[in-house]
């Protein structure tokens, strides 16, 4: 009964990339907006989707789930921790060289552009929470919308050199978010 479901998921997660990568190619605009930012959106929400049904679906995301709970309790169940968690890595790299992947096409990336971004990353995975996928999710998009829509507000006030100083921005998310919520937007705070 899962594996059906997953299947479905991924064969319109296939057709989904298949019309995107025509999208792109032929380099379509609706509006002002370029066809690659509705791509990468629509691939980023259907890759949280697929994330979603692969934690509440499968054998796969309980055994996470038991791990994550109580890790003495995976050990005495006879869960090879050592071997879930290569697997953890392994999609983790998978996701990190698609966002590497994605990333090029929106904005003008450098050798050392993960350091650029690191300030994002953090401060999207402190307002998240770090126990929560639905909450890492809305805490990159709250970060990324902060951070664009913040740099681009100044710019039109300011002058286009305080585009300059854009990682203040996710800098000052971390300090608010330590200081008002230390355990995410979902968490319990004391």
């Amino acid at each position: 009964m899962i594996v059906p479901a997953l299947t479905t998921i991924i064969v319109q997660a296939s057709i989904l990339l298949l019309l995107s990568i025509s999208f792109i190619l032929t380099s379509n605009t609706i509006g002002s907006i370029k066809g690659i930012f509705i791509v990468s959106c629509l691939i980023s929400f259907t890759i949280f989707l697929l994330i979603i049904s692969l934690q509440r679906k499968t054998k796969f995301g309980s055994t996470l789930t038991t791990i994550f709970d109580r890790v003495e309790l995976a050990q005495i169940q006879g869960i090879n921790i050592s071997k879930v968690f290569s697997n953890i890595w392994f999609i983790a790299g998978g996701l990190a060289g698609l966002a590497g992947a994605m990333r090029p096409f929106t904005f003008q990336t450098f050798p050392f552009h993960g350091t650029w971004i690191m300030a994002s990353i953090i401060a999207a995975s402190l307002l998240g929470g770090m126990t929560d996928i639905r909450g890492c999710f809305f805490g990159a998009f709250l970060v990324g919308l902060v951070e664009i829509g913040g740099i681009l507000y100044f710019q039109a006030v300011f002058g286009a050199w305080i585009g300059d100083f854009q990682q203040i921005i996710p800098i000052l998310v971390i300090a608010l978010c330590i200081y008002f919520y230390p355990n995410g937007l979902k968490g319990r705070n004391r």
